[in-house]
């Protein structure tokens, strides 16, 4: 009910000192709209950014809020040099429980070999090597504003007809 939700508290922190400057974080769509433990995003790469005038991330953070009475953490994936992504999703497992039992999904683009690919990495063991990556046959733009849907959340819509 509204009335619960306007009684509920919440707290704010100033997470500037134990994460990197990261851009609209994402989280799991299971738990879109209430509390939250995790959250992933693109961190700004200071370097990459002035270099181009243009903001550039050069790797995803997934930041743990904890429990009450926690402090936050933030873990940090890196990308190679010379590669950038953009927007995170969290994509929900089908198989694990827990918040973060799920995958990362994220565009990014090798400068130096002009080259895109599809990375996915284990939300749980985020700062490992990808569990794939898939290689896209051409180049992939960064953005940013994405999100993964649930095929069982999509409205099914009828085919746009032509009038005759």
């Amino acid at each position: 009910p509204l009335g619960d939700a306007l009684a509920s508290a919440v707290e704010e922190r100033d997470l500037s000192t134990s994460c990197p400057l990261g851009e609209f974080p994402n989280v799991n769509p299971m738990v879109v709209g209430q509390e939250n433990r995790f959250s992933y995003s693109a961190a700004l790469s200071v370097e990459g950014t002035l270099s181009t005038g243009t903001p550039m991330y050069d790797a995803l953070v997934k930041v743990d809020y904890g429990t009450a009475g926690e402090h936050t953490s933030a873990c940090v994936h890196r990308f190679p040099e010379g590669v950038f992504g953009g927007e995170p999703c969290f994509v929900p497992s089908t198989e694990r429980k827990g918040e973060d039992a799920g995958y990362v999904v994220c565009f990014v683009h090798n400068e130096n070999h002009c080259r895109s690919e599809l990375l996915v990495l284990d939300a749980q063991d985020f700062t490992a090597e990808p569990v794939m990556r898939l290689q896209i046959p051409g180049r992939v733009p960064y953005g940013l504003h994405g999100i993964y849907v649930l095929d069982a959340t999509q409205p099914r819509h009828e085919p746009v007809r032509k009038k005759k």
